[in-house]
Order: C-alpha cells, then sequence, then structure tokens
C-alpha cells in the first residue's frame, strides 16, 4: 500500500476564509490513509494566475478518534475567548 492519500476518498466537510482578503482559505475534510480516518484542516492559497487553491503544508491531521478530545478542547477555548 502506498503512503499517499487516497483523494478518490476525501470529503470536504467546510470551508472558510482566513481574512477578508479572500486569498486563503481553510479546507476541513475527513481524508483517508492506510485504511484509517482522519479529520485533516489545511490553509489552501491561489497561486497567482491560477484559477484553483492549492494545498499548503500548514495545517492538522488528526485521527478521528481523537475527536471527542478536540471538541472538549474547543468547548474551553470558546468559554475563555467569551469570557466564561
Amino acid at each position: 500500500m502506498s503512503n499517499t492519500v487516497d483523494n478518490n476518498k476525501s470529503n470536504i466537510v467546510d470551508e472558510f476564509w482566513k481574512n477578508s482578503a479572500e486569498e486563503e482559505k481553510y479546507v476541513v475534510s475527513i481524508n483517508y490513509f492506510h485504511d484509517n480516518q482522519y479529520l485533516d484542516m489545511r490553509l489552501f492559497f491561489k497561486p497567482e494566475g491560477k484559477e484553483e487553491f492549492v494545498a499548503t503544508r500548514k495545517g492538522l491531521s488528526l485521527s478521528v478518534d481523537h475527536l471527542n478530545r478536540l471538541k472538549a478542547a474547543l468547548e474551553k477555548v470558546i468559554k475563555r475567548v467569551q469570557g466564561g
């Protein structure tokens, strides 16, 4: 088996702009690697003169086994940011 992501099984869940310039965006997807599922959140940019966005090395790939811990951590972050 190869060490590459099977793009045929990739599933984009959400996308959102990094800032108001709309030159970079975050893409959240579920990817498969060696028959395991991963949450992937990656920064994409559009190269000058190109139509399609390209993935950067900046991002996070996390086994879906850790999603509940990530959710709990994000809830704590939201409380702190909102002053709770």
